[in-house]
Formats: structure tokens, C-alpha cells, sequence
């Protein structure tokens, strides 16, 4: 067993770093492929003369007049010391942009998921035993599944606005819900499936015929066995929250990764671009392999037959 754990402990190690390398080069692809140049849009910002001349200077500031490759690979040996160079616009360093709009990224992340979680848990669970509750539910996924992030905020900041005066201390929660309805609708969708497997168990028969309560089963003999897969899905949501949720933080005006990211595209802050889009994929397959240690860890069996 202590074998198979070095084994799998090195393969998720690697799976990481080749996601980490297919990421970097994905940047290197991403920022050669944007059009605009950097120079430009920064004297522009700076609502200065545009000038061959000045542009000449700041691409030289910058480290543009290089080829691709040198700059690739210049960029590649500063990230291994964790040195992710300075934001075009703003002239900070690029951690420390990242650090000042991560914590609301994060906020919202885990408060999204917060409630998510067990509304669709429980959500399912009533679901399979209630067609009311299952038809109630099914209209409102169906609602988080269509409607997009962008309209389903507007349209909830003029309800409160303009028809519910007086409940302008909902709207601080507002990013949440329409961040988290798709999402929760998903998850509904998902779980309920799993549950209704699950409950034509034979271990899930024989807990009714000893007479357990409803939600002793769910809690002492569904939960668990359906938690396992849902695990993998909601570590993959929050990743993906973490990477920022565009749309969202743009539409409520949060400084989150998201909105640092749209920014960046604008003002073809490559820095900042390269680095966000790193920070994606590390924090993505970082969740996905502790999810993964998580699991093979409390089932033997199937890390034996994973190997």
C-alpha cells in the first residue's frame, strides 16, 4: 500500500506539471496571437501624442522589440523564481495586482458555493420524494440553466432597484445568487441522479426496512455514497470561480481576478495576462489532484485498481 501511494502521489505530481506546462505555453500562444500593440494603447490610456517614436521607447520599456521566442523564454525563466514582471498599466508588480483582487475572487467563490452546495443537496433529496418540489426546482434550474450571468444580473439589480425600493441591503448578495443559480441548477440536475441510483441499492432498501427516518438515511447511507463523485464536481467549480467569474465581477463592478483579466485584454497587459491565465490552471489542477489524494485515500480499492 505504501508503494502505491509513492505512485500515486508521483502521477499527480506530474499530471500538475504538465498542466502547468500546457498552460504556459497556451499564455505564450495567447499573447502572440493578440492583435493591438502594448505601446500603443498605453500612450493612448495616458492620453499622450502617439508617435512612432514614443511607441519605439515604450516597447523597449516593455521588452517588446525582442522575438517571440526570446521573450518566451525570458518569461519562462522568471516564473520558475516566481517573477511574473510588472503590469503594463499601472507599473506594479504583477503578484502584487493579482494578491489585491484575489481576495474578492475568493469571497465570492466560496460564498457562492456556500449555498450552492447544500441547496442542491437537499434540493435533490427532496426532489426524489416530492413531484411538487421536483417540478418547483425543475422551473427554477431550468431558469439558472438558460437565462445568462449578464442578463439574469441586470435584470435582478432593476427588480431591486426600480420594483422592490426599500430591499437595497439584498443587493451585496445579488453576485452570489446569479453566480451561483447556473451552478446550483447544474448540481441539481447531477445530484438528483446520483440519488435516484443510489436508493436502488440493496444497502438502501434494507436502512427502510429497519425503519430509519428519511433523513437518517440520507445522511448516514446516501450522503456518503454519493459524495465521492460530487466531490471531483465541486472541486472543479471552485476552481474555475477562483479563476474569476468575468462576467459576474464586470456586471456588479467587483475587483476580482475576472475584471483584472478583462482589463488586462484591453489594455494588452500581457504580464498581467500570462500570469492570471497561470494562476487558472495551477489552482485548477492543484483542487483536482487534492480531490483525488482525498479520495483514493479513503478507498484503497480504487487506487488498486487505478494502478
Amino acid at each position: 500500500m505504501k508503494m502505491s501511494i509513492a505512485r500515486f502521489i508521483y502521477a499527480r505530481l506530474l499530471r500538475v506539471l504538465l498542466v502547468v506546462f500546457s498552460v504556459t505555453l497556451s499564455c505564450i500562444v495567447i499573447v502572440t496571437l493578440l492583435p493591438g500593440d502594448p505601446g500603443e494603447l498605453a500612450l493612448r490610456e495616458a492620453s499622450e501624442a502617439v508617435s512612432e517614436e514614443k511607441i519605439r521607447e515604450i516597447r523597449q520599456l516593455f521588452g517588446l522589440e525582442f522575438p517571440v521566442f526570446t521573450r518566451s523564454l525570458h518569461w519562462i525563466k522568471n516564473i520558475l523564481v516566481l517573477d511574473f514582471g510588472d503590469s503594463y498599466r499601472t507599473g506594479e508588480p504583477v503578484l502584487k495586482e493579482i494578491g489585491s483582487r484575489l481576495p474578492s475572487t475568493m469571497k465570492l467563490a466560496f460564498g457562492t458555493l456556500l449555498w450552492v452546495i447544500p441547496c442542491s443537496l437537499f434540493g435533490a433529496w427532496g426532489s426524489v420524494k416530492s413531484k411538487t418540489i421536483r417540478r418547483i426546482i425543475s422551473s427554477i434550474s431550468l431558469l439558472g440553466l438558460v437565462v445568462p450571468d449578464y442578463i439574469l444580473g441586470i435584470l435582478l439589480l432593476f427588480l431591486v432597484s426600480f420594483a422592490l425600493k426599500g430591499l437595497e441591503k439584498v443587493v451585496p448578495f445579488l453576485p452570489y445568487l446569479v453566480l451561483g443559480l447556473p451552478i446550483a441548477a447544474f448540481y441539481l440536475y447531477v445530484t438528483y441522479t446520483i440519488i435516484t441510483q443510489a436508493l436502488n441499492s440493496d444497502y438502501i432498501r434494507f436502512a427502510y426496512a429497519k425503519g430509519l427516518s428519511e433523513w437518517a438515511i440520507f445522511l448516514r447511507h446516501v450522503f456518503p455514497s454519493i459524495l465521492p463523485p460530487l466531490l471531483a464536481l465541486w472541486a472543479m467549480s471552485l476552481g474555475r470561480l477562483l479563476s474569476g467569474a468575468v462576467v459576474v465581477e464586470t456586471v456588479f463592478g467587483l475587483p476580482g481576478l475576472g475584471r483584472l483579466f478583462v482589463e488586462a485584454v484591453f489594455s494588452r497587459d500581457y504580464p498581467v495576462i500570462e500570469a492570471v491565465v497561470l494562476w487558472s490552471g495551477w489552482v485548477f489542477a492543484l483542487l483536482i489532484s487534492i480531490t483525488d489524494a482525498f479520495l483514493y485515500y479513503f478507498n484503497p480499492d480504487l487506487m488498486r485498481s487505478h494502478f
